[in-house]
């Protein structure tokens, strides 16, 4: 492990950067920390993740993290997980830490679905085409393969479908993107999205100042296929996030990805 020594922050909201290189068959997971004092009690939190081989070169990594209400003082922790091997090495270079008063702007940085954090377990959905078609395959540019068609597609086609993503605590969301199914002329036109606290709490949809339901667009037929990005007028706290697709074109099929920042309780 290696961290930083204690930071006296200047606001609630922080961003970071580093450059990651995780090369070789057997590289195991690289975690990012943070610890929080407020001058009588330290939490730790977590704030990115990733695992396997990326290639030989050195990735930008961007995070953001919501440090409290009342922070004296924090610490970055980085954490190298070794692998099933020694045929692999992780390394950082060139930390960047600075205030984040724009939570608006610094965190609309993808985390979690795309790059495997969140498990295909915590993708669910109202129903499926077939096993091949479920929404553990809806990860944002997944291609597809053997066990995949690629994307996930509804069992039926009416307004009351949906596919959810449960985030395993409570995070702050500021938005996510949408993208048309692999290698088809399948896309979903139109969604709108609920949101929960935990297993406890009633759903609620994403309202606009008027608490009128948000219709958010998805492709059209003049988009090409890179994710149509839908930000949320004011961030959101949530657990679990559902997609309700409203309109669609041909079928409901769709990858999905979620815009997200860690947050302290």
């Amino acid at each position: 492990m290696m961290q930083t020594g204690w930071i006296e922050p200047r606001s609630t909201n922080i961003s970071i950067s580093f450059y990651r290189h995780m090369y070789g068959v057997q590289v195991g997971h690289l975690r990012v920390l943070v610890q929080v004092c407020d001058g009588v009690t330290s939490s730790s939190k977590h704030v990115w993740e990733s695992s396997g081989n990326t290639g030989n070169d050195w990735l930008k990594t961007d995070a953001c993290v919501i440090l409290g209400n009342s922070p004296r003082r924090f610490k970055l922790q980085f954490v190298a997980i070794r692998g099933i091997g020694d045929m692999g090495d992780i390394a950082i270079d060139t930390l960047e830490v600075k205030d984040s008063p724009a939570l608006e702007e610094s965190c609309y940085n993808g985390l979690g679905i795309e790059n495997g954090v969140i498990q295909g377990s915590a993708l669910t959905a109202s129903s499926s085409f077939g096993i091949k078609y479920g929404p553990q395959y809806s990860r944002l540019n997944s291609l597809a393969e053997s066990r995949s068609k690629g994307g996930w597609s509804a069992g039926k086609l009416d307004i009351h479908q949906w596919i959810q993503v449960d985030l395993g605590e409570i995070y702050i969301v500021t938005g996510l993107a949408v993208q048309v199914r692999y290698d088809t002329m399948q896309w979903v036109s139109t969604y709108a999205v609920e949101y929960k606290l935990d297993l406890i709490s009633g759903w609620e949809y994403i309202t606009d100042e008027h608490n009128t339901k948000v219709i958010f667009c998805g492709y059209t037929a003049n988009a090409d296929k890179r994710a149509v990005r839908a930000h949320f007028t004011k961030p959101i706290r949530a657990r679990f996030i559902r997609v309700h697709p409203l309109t669609w074109h041909l079928y409901i099929s769709l990858y999905i990805h979620l815009y997200i920042c860690s947050v302290f309780r």
